[in-house]
């Protein structure tokens, strides 16, 4: 979920689309998780994180911020 930097900035209501691409270098590993026979979890895990800056300021906090888990495989 998004979260508001500051209640006087406005996103208008709306679904927004930024389509970008990325390249995870091909040594490292696949998303992953497993527990072993001791109850211990192992993960990898890829997180994007996006933040929307007023007028490209990026000395004021971000309007809005967005942190999401991705899979690679």
């Amino acid at each position: 979920k998004a979260k508001r930097k500051n209640k006087n900035d406005v996103v208008r209501k709306g679904q927004y689309s930024f389509p970008f691409t990325f390249q995870i270098p091909v040594d490292h590993p696949s998303s992953f998780s497993f527990v072993d026979n001791h109850g211990l979890l192992y993960q990898v895990k890829y997180t994007v994180h996006v933040e929307f800056n007023k007028n490209n300021n990026k000395t004021n906090p971000p309007v809005l911020e967005c942190t999401r888990e991705i899979r690679v495989v």
